[in-house]
């Protein structure tokens, strides 16, 4: 089986797998503030980024579509985050290390299939990216190959900020959505919120079940529940852009869903190069 193949059999397969756990479904939050009319966003997201640091494994899939004139791309993105190494029956061994685990992968459509672009992985130690060998799907670039670079060899930098930072050396417009919302959850110091939008300001039809934040080109949508026990829950967040670009009418759409698990394949947060892969020097990637 090619590496191409393996792509996108896990693709196919990734959530008939594994057993979701939407912890927040179906059950709104209260108003924050209601006396006054207002809501606390920071607040509110802040405690819905220290429920995602509580969790032993988060999923998110990120679906998306970008369209300059009358060109329209589609893509599907998926990530995993752990504290934990994931043990053979597939669920979290628990560990003092202060480590992370990551576990990235880009599809494109390509004449009505998606096909892998690429994969990122951070397996504990090393922050790997493979390239799949999609190059006769016209997107170019290195096929076939692969990068990576220790996250846990200074010292004087958390090995989860190490890996956290450096993802914004082999991210693109959409998986770097992703790493964002890692990043606000699981940095070493305190869970916290950021506004992902230049110029952004929250919106008046802001409930504390739905945040939106707008400019003049972007809005961004978050929305939020509660758990049993009253944690604030991030369902998921809604991007839409529309602008001109070169001369054309550029708009970017994106949907990203999250979720806790409890367990996933053993193999995630795991790399192994493919027979034929090549290497590819890394000079040197900044996870300061």
């Amino acid at each position: 089986m090619t590496a191409e193949q393996i792509g996108m059999n896990l693709r196919q397969n990734r959530i008939v797998t594994f057993k979701l756990s939407k912890l927040g479904c179906g059950i709104p939050l209260l108003m924050a503030l209601a006396a006054h009319g207002q809501v606390n966003a920071n607040q509110i997201m802040n405690n819905a980024m220290s429920w995602l640091n509580q969790q032993s494994i988060v999923y998110v899939q990120l679906t998306g579509q970008q369209t300059v004139g009358s060109s329209t791309k589609n893509v599907d993105y998926e990530g995993y985050i752990s504290r934990y190494k994931i043990g053979a029956n597939g669920k979290p061994v628990p560990s003092s290390s202060a480590s992370l685990y990551i576990d990235i992968e880009a599809y494109q459509e390509f004449g009505k299939k998606y096909v892998p672009l690429y994969r990122i992985v951070g397996d504990g130690s090393f922050m790997w990216k493979y390239t799949y060998p999609s190059a006769t799907y016209g997107t170019g670039g290195l096929n076939n190959s692969y990068t990576s670079v220790s996250y846990v060899s200074d010292p004087s930098v958390a090995p989860s900020d190490k890996l956290l930072n450096a993802l914004s050396g082999v991210t693109d417009q959409f998986s770097d959505q992703i790493a964002l919302l890692f990043k606000e959850g699981f940095a070493s110091n305190s869970p916290s919120f950021q506004t992902w939008i230049g110029g952004a300001t929250l919106s008046t039809a802001s409930t504390a079940n739905l945040l939106i934040y707008n400019n003049a080109t972007t809005q961004l949508d978050y929305l939020l529940s509660t758990d049993t026990t009253g944690d604030t829950i991030l369902d998921s967040i809604n991007f839409n852009s529309s602008d001109s670009f070169a001369g054309s009418r550029q708009s970017t759409s994106w949907n990203m869903t999250v979720w806790a698990l409890t367990s996933v394949s053993p193999t995630k947060f795991q790399f192994v190069p493919p027979y034929g892969a090549t290497p590819i020097a890394t000079a040197h990637v900044n996870g300061n």
